[in-house]
């Protein structure tokens, strides 16, 4: 498995603990992470070369990441959070529209 995937595991849990314990300080550094994390995972997978539909992926991922810091109680800026995820999920049903389009293929690994 790779670091960054390994990496993504352990924020996760941290969000999660951070959760459970109540500790919002810890929640709010850790949380904008995870999609930084996917983010980095994503590009790795595509070994940094991207295509048209891997930049809308990026720019879906960006505004979800975004939404996150705009929500937290440290900003707290609701409508503009709300907003990115929004702008995040539209890029993510023009990305699924696109893909849908495709024939299935299937290959041997």
């Amino acid at each position: 498995m790779k670091l960054v995937f390994k990496l993504y595991i352990i924020i996760t849990i941290t969000v999660v603990a951070a959760q459970l314990v109540g500790s919002q300080t810890l929640e709010n550094l850790s949380k904008p992470l995870l999609m930084l994390s996917l983010l980095w995972g994503f590009a790795s997978i595509r070994k940094w070369k991207f295509n048209r539909l891997d930049y809308f992926f990026m720019t879906a991922l960006f505004f979800s990441f975004l939404g996150d810091i705009l929500l937290m109680p440290l900003f707290n800026i609701f409508l503009a959070g709300l907003v990115s995820f929004l702008i995040a999920h539209l890029f993510y049903i023009y990305i699924f529209i696109k893909e849908i389009q495709k024939p299935i293929q299937f290959t041997a690994t």
